[in-house]
């Protein structure tokens, strides 16, 4: 029903929970890294993803800024759970995925390591990180995955490194990639590709 409400327009009721996400006619405004700052990721998660597409290029950078501000609300509604629902979530979560909801800082962590690549780069090549050669950069975010686990830089590289690649499996490239079928179903069983002794279909 959502995929094919593109040639079918509908509007959810006022006040509903449920909405269709629309792409945006105007460039891309950051929610939380600075117009300055965000070009740096954007180019952090290129070198991470490696040579792809435009467009998923920039919805997968998109992503990584929309986590980072969501997060901020995230962590407040982890932390002011109703005491039922938050036993409820543990249930399910498990104890530290809940106390990492509620004591986890990506807002804080985010802040503090795109100030400290900016900080580096200036430091070691007299100029930002989007000024640098290509090869430059390449090295400083080898340099930041290698860093011990509770530096600002290393902490910031390893949330990019997971929501970029969470960004950019959303993507019609990805998803692609993946070879997902959505809701489509089998008549018959598939089998398997590979046989494997004694396993059964």
């Amino acid at each position: 029903h959502a995929l094919g409400s593109a040639h079918h327009p509908f509007s959810p009721p006022p006040g509903s929970e449920t909405d269709y996400a629309t792409l945006a006619a105007t460039p891309y405004v950051p929610h939380f890294f600075s117009a300055r700052e965000f070009p740096t990721v954007t180019r952090i998660v290129e070198i991470l993803l490696g040579k792809i597409d435009p467009e998923s290029l920039a919805l997968s950078a998109q992503w990584v800024d929309f986590w980072f501000h969501c997060s901020i609300g995230v962590r407040r509604a982890a932390q002011q759970l109703d005491p039922m629902h938050r036993a409820l979530a543990v249930a399910h979560l498990g104890e530290k995925t809940m106390r990492d909801l509620e004591m986890a800082d990506p807002a804080s962590e985010g802040r503090a390591g795109i100030k400290a690549l900016q900080r580096l780069s200036v430091d070691r090549y007299q100029r930002e990180f989007v000024d640098l050669t290509i090869a430059q950069q390449d090295e400083l975010v080898r340099r930041m995955s290698t860093l011990a686990q509770d530096d600002p830089l290393r902490k910031f590289f390893d949330q990019l490194r997971v929501q970029t690649v969470r960004g950019y499996y959303t993507t019609a490239a990805g998803i692609k990639e993946l070879d997902y079928k959505g809701n489509a179903f089998y008549v018959t069983c598939p089998g398997c590709d590979s046989a494997h002794e004694g396993s059964s279909a």
